[in-house]
């Protein structure tokens, strides 16, 4: 029990005990971890499950005159200016210590009435700033053996357990604060009192991820929620111990929510290589040439086309190969500068709507479609297309734009299959389309064929995570990029309680086996429409593509009539108008979830993508013409 006039310096907002009960830290927190196989984590996580209701003993503080005051909050400038006005004027946003980024910008949106998309652009530049360190959120680690780990960070309140405190060393290495307690029950009690902090619990063996990183998992995971900041989150390493992160206020809250963030680390984990079973071999009417199957990026800093470009590319590749074809995977990241092409080659180009941002200088118009010399060979090879194509093409516009200014990468939908990319699709001697519903107007354009995707084993998420992750600890997850009409919908569905995670929320996107992680841990897996205009022509294929073949339960948005190439997959994925009284039913029906799913996954598994792959592939290098 502490005497709070004898003891010297308690750190800034640390609440001085006497005579105190304790609010229990949630059972459920323990549970968590009880799967791991982890001593370490075993004996870090017992003293949550129990409450001891009185101060038995001191934790001692190093003298708050050794430190600094904790770091400056994140600070970025924001130019405003008044309706009509062009002079601008510079404000501060500010996030404070222990304060939340997301709250921060709703609060300075209200203030400053910049509207929901600046507000949006403000949290996304504020958790990049964060990401490199930028110290927001206040952390109290509480470690037996990683001190070193947890001052990596400044401004950390460091609570060690059971050992000899050296404050001037920490003070020295930029901790805000140092104490000793004596068990960790009582580490735990205190730093459950320290308002506005993230309590992070390190483990026995040396944490995979910093702590920068756990604490901006966290707040990714908060922002994933919709803002709301009430759960914890449990960092795994492949060896099964964890780094536990959760805020101090939710001492006492057993409704609270804790996840397993298998998907912050599943980088970490080998990459897999595999090959689809081999069907019978391709035959030429010559020798079968090698092909490359080329992903066009938009340059140096294009964050997202190699990750959305992950599974599709290489189950192209592995189609090919399982047909007898010698196949190979690039990335021409930068078009302008040239493409690392083998002249023996033939080669399917993906992402081509990625070459329209190549720009000649002097007209500012397309270098596709301006220069005979810009990627030659393009015209005699097949694009394969993944982006959603209007109704009705304006063929007047696409004739007329190499000779445009480019503006824009996306047309009014929202879709990158702009006239500047349909024009650069019309130069390929053929075109290939996962989808019947853009076969139709492409078809008053080129020459196209519908070549729908089929199972690969680049569709099946990470083995060793198949393995890992046996709880569904996100009830429904949603994935993609935020367009108008989605933000509207997420909108409407939390508003009826319905617990949205949308995993990239505050990214460019999230790919490969951290959306495997994410899949694997989701109850529910929610498919949006992207556009207003589209009605039900989307179709999602490369997205359930992914779902189908991880045994997902997927809820799509969008009726399914039996002439839509939807109805393939009727049996085994959920297609609706009514997305909420959905959502509401299957929530309490796991196992009417899981028939679905496996449904689902036998129904795509019997689709071969080599056996897609060979009539089209046929044609192509055997040169049979393809008649608009």
């Amino acid at each position: 029990q502490r005497t709070t006039d004898e003891h010297l310096g308690l750190p800034h907002g640390t609440k001085k005990l006497a005579n105190v009960a304790y609010a229990p830290i949630p059972g459920r927190l323990r549970a968590v971890l009880g799967a791991t196989s982890s001593r370490g984590c075993h004996a870090m996580m017992r003293p949550l499950a129990w409450l001891l209701p009185w101060a038995a003993q001191a934790v001692d503080w190093c003298p708050d005159a050794l430190f600094t005051k904790p770091p400056p909050p994140l600070s970025l400038p924001v130019f405003l200016s008044a309706p009509g006005d062009a002079t601008q004027r510079e404000v501060a946003f500010q996030v404070s210590i222990g304060g939340s980024v997301v709250d921060a910008a709703t609060a300075f949106s209200v203030k400053h009435a910049i509207g929901e998309d600046a507000r949006d652009a403000l949290v996304e530049a504020a958790h990049a700033r964060e990401a490199r360190g930028a110290p927001v959120a206040r952390a109290v680690v509480i470690t037996s053996e990683h001190a070193d780990w947890a001052l990596q960070r400044p401004g950390t309140l460091l609570v060690l357990v059971g050992k000899e405190m050296d404050c001037a060393r920490a003070a020295h290495q930029n901790a805000s604060g140092l104490a000793v307690a004596r068990t960790e029950d009582e580490a735990l009690r205190e730093a459950s009192l320290i308002e506005g902090s993230v309590v992070v619990v390190a483990t026995q063996s040396a944490p995979q991820l910093s702590l920068n990183e756990v604490l901006a998992e966290h707040e990714r995971i908060r922002h994933a929620r919709g803002g709301d900041g009430s759960f914890g989150v449990a960092i795994p390493d492949i060896s099964g111990d964890s780094v536990l992160a959760f805020p101090s206020s939710l001492s006492g809250d057993e409704t609270a929510k804790f996840y397993r963030a298998w998907w912050a680390v599943a980088h970490l984990f080998d990459d897999v290589q595999e090959e689809d079973p081999p069907e019978t071999p391709l035959s030429c009417a010559e020798t079968c040439p090698d092909i490359a199957v080329v992903v066009y990026h938009q340059g140096e800093d294009d964050t997202s086309t190699r990750g959305t470009f992950f599974e599709i590319s290489r189950a192209v590749v592995r189609g090919l190969r399982a047909l007898g074809l010698r196949a190979r995977l690039t990335h021409c990241v930068d078009a302008s500068q040239g493409c690392a092409f083998r002249d023996h080659e033939r080669r399917i180009h993906l992402a081509t709507h990625n070459l329209q941002v190549f720009l000649d200088l002097a007209t500012m118009a397309p270098l596709m479609l301006k220069r005979g010399d810009f990627l030659p060979r393009f015209s005699m090879d097949v694009a394969f297309n993944f982006e959603y194509v209007p109704n009705v093409i304006n063929a007047t516009e696409v004739a007329e734009a190499s000779s445009q200014k480019t503006d824009h990468v996306q047309n009014a939908h929202g879709s990158f299959a702009t006239a500047v990319a349909l024009a650069t699709l019309k130069k390929a001697a053929r075109v290939w389309d996962y989808s019947l519903a853009n076969v139709e107007p492409l078809s008053t354009l080129t020459r196209v064929e519908h070549v729908p995707l089929g199972w690969s084993t680049a569709w099946r998420p990470h083995r060793d995570l198949s393995r890992l992750i046996q709880d569904k600890d996100i009830p429904i997850l949603f994935y993609g990029t935020l367009t108008s009409r989605r933000k509207r919908t997420l909108q409407m569905l939390r508003s009826n309680d319905l617990p949205i995670f949308h995993a990239n929320a505050q990214t460019d996107g999230t790919f490969a086996p951290a959306l495997d992680a994410l899949i694997l841990s989701a109850a529910i897996v929610l498919d949006l429409k992207a556009f207003d205009s589209t009605k039900t022509r989307e179709w999602k294929m490369p997205r359930l593509a992914k779902l189908l073949a991880a045994g997902a339960f997927v809820v799509s948005e969008g009726a399914c009539g039996v002439e839509h190439q939807c109805a393939a997959y009727a049996e085994g994925v959920v297609f609706t108008d009514d997305l909420v009284e959905t959502l509401q039913y299957y929530m309490e029906r796991p196992v009417e979830r899981a028939r679905v799913a496996a449904r689902g996954k036998a129904l795509f598994e019997a689709r071969t993508f080599g056996r897609v792959l060979r009539g089209p592939v046929e044609r192509w290098l055997n040169n049979v013409t393809l008649y608009l």
